[in-house]
């Protein structure tokens, strides 16, 4: 199941803001028991006047909380960045909006043995012989007990399939700017332009692109 999950945030600058010339969104997580508990790292470097040459770095945290009920499997669970904006407001705040996409697993129920009990018994007429009686109730206990059996082999494949999918990926959320080229980007990421195709569909880049830069291992 996937939800999105919208988050708004605006972030006051000591200096004045003319440009950002270039943002990126990472976030990173941890689960507690019953919560999820995360921040969005966002930088990038701006431009304090518009005719300024110079460029200033920025780095925020923003922390994040979900909230987890007792039919999640914790080991489906995977967050990823669905979508960022900004904009900036009085020349002094950056204005986000992020969408966090939330995947995960419900956990199935599985229901408990039914017990024949006494009462169906009862419930044979009273001119059915005791033999009768009992082949009868033989036969109800064999296909409760198979009816549950199948119960149990469906919940078993639909676990199965939920834990052999855990595989994550890490990656930037870059927004292209002015300056950018592929060559730029692949440099400052240190990725190649081979892994930068894998996970983005273009034959060109332009101002506003998102880009999804797959980070590499430590």
């Amino acid at each position: 199941m996937k939800n999105i999950i919208p988050y708004e945030k605006d972030i006051e600058f000591d200096t004045k803001i003319a440009e950002i010339t270039s943002i990126s969104l990472e976030h990173e997580e941890t689960t507690n028991g019953n919560e999820i508990t995360g921040e969005f790292i966002i930088s990038g470097d701006y431009k304090a006047h518009q005719i300024s040459v110079n460029k200033e770095d920025f780095m925020y945290k923003i922390p994040f909380t979900i909230e987890l009920s007792d039919n999640i499997d914790r080991n489906s669970v995977n967050i990823d960045i669905n979508d960022f904006t900004y904009d900036i407001k009085d020349n002094k705040i950056l204005s986000l909006k992020i969408e966090l996409a939330f995947d995960y697993n419900e956990i199935e129920e599985v229901k408990d043995a039914e017990v024949v009990e006494e009462t169906q018994v009862d419930e044979i007429e009273d001119n059915t012989s005791e033999e009768q009686r009992e082949e009868e109730l033989d036969r109800e206990i064999e296909e409760m007990i198979t009816k549950n059996d199948d119960d149990l082999e469906t919940n078993t494949k639909i676990i199965n399939s939920m834990t052999s999918e855990n595989t994550y990926v890490t990656y930037h959320v870059y927004v292209v700017n002015g300056d950018d080229t592929i060559e730029s980007i692949c440099q400052k990421f240190n990725v190649s332009k081979e892994a930068l195709h894998e996970y983005n569909e273009f034959e060109s880049i332009n101002v506003g692109d998102k880009l999804l830069i797959p980070l590499e291992d430590e």
